[in-house]
C-alpha cells in the first residue's frame, strides 16, 4: 500500500514533544511522548492526516514504558469521530531513537488488541546523527504471522511520501508567520 503522510501529524507531535519537554528555562529532558494516528485506508492507500496524545503510565519517568490508558483514547476517538467522520485510527507514534521491544510487547500489542488490528507505527527520532540527511521519521507496518493456529506481530519498515492539500499548506504557513506585535519577551 501506498502511505501518505500530511504535515500536519508532524506539526501535533513536535507540540506534543516540545511542551512535554521543554521546562521554562529551555532544558530539555528527552522523554518520550506517545500518540495515536488518525487517517483514511484503502486496499492501496494509507493516509496520516492528523494525531492525537495519548496519556500512559510511564513506569521509569523517561517515557520507556509506555502502557496506554485505554479508556482516555477511547473518548479522544470518539470526539475525533464527530468532527472528522471518515477518519479511522490507524496505528501510534512515537518519539525517540527507534522502536523497542517493550513498544512492540506493550504499546503496539495495546492498539492492535483495542484500536485496529493492523495498525501503522510513527517513530519520530527527537536526536537524529549528523549523517541523517531527510526527515527523521520511521513508518512501519504490522505484518501478522499466523503457524498452525499461533499468531505472531512483528513490524516492518515502510516507505512513505508527504503531501499536502492546499488548506494545509495555508494553514501551517500562516501558523509559522505569526508575529506577536506588542509582546515583550521576558528576560
Amino acid at each position: 500500500a501506498q502511505v501518505v503522510l500530511h504535515p500536519l501529524t508532524l506539526v501535533n507531535i513536535t507540540d506534543h514533544y516540545t511542551r512535554r519537554n521543554f521546562d521554562a528555562k529551555g532544558a530539555d529532558t528527552q522523554k518520550r511522548v506517545v500518540g495515536l494516528l488518525l487517517g483514511e485506508q484503502s486496499d492501496k492507500k494509507i493516509e496520516i492526516f492528523t494525531s492525537f496524545e495519548a496519556m500512559f503510565d510511564d513506569e521509569d519517568g523517561k517515557g520507556n514504558h509506555a502502557n496506554l490508558e485505554v479508556d482516555f483514547i477511547k473518548r479522544q476517538k470518539e470526539q475525533f469521530a464527530k468532527v472528522y467522520k471518515t477518519f479511522d485510527l490507524i496505528g501510534w507514534y512515537i518519539t525517540g531513537s527507534g522502536l523497542t521491544a517493550e513498544d512492540i510487547a506493550v504499546t503496539h500489542n495495546q492498539v492492535r488488541e483495542n484500536f485496529c488490528e493492523s495498525p501503522m507505527i510513527m517513530v519520530v527520532d527527537t536526536n537524529p546523527p549528523a549523517s541523517v540527511h531527510s526527515l527523521p521519521v520511521y513508518i512501519f507496518e504490522s505484518v501478522i504471522k499466523v503457524d498452525k493456529g499461533d499468531i505472531s506481530v512483528s513490524v516492518t519498515k515502510t516507505k512513505y511520501t508527504v503531501e499536502s492539500e492546499e488548506s494545509e499548506r495555508v494553514g501551517i504557513d500562516t501558523a509559522m508567520q505569526v508575529d506577536f506585535l506588542g509582546e515583550e519577551n521576558p528576560t
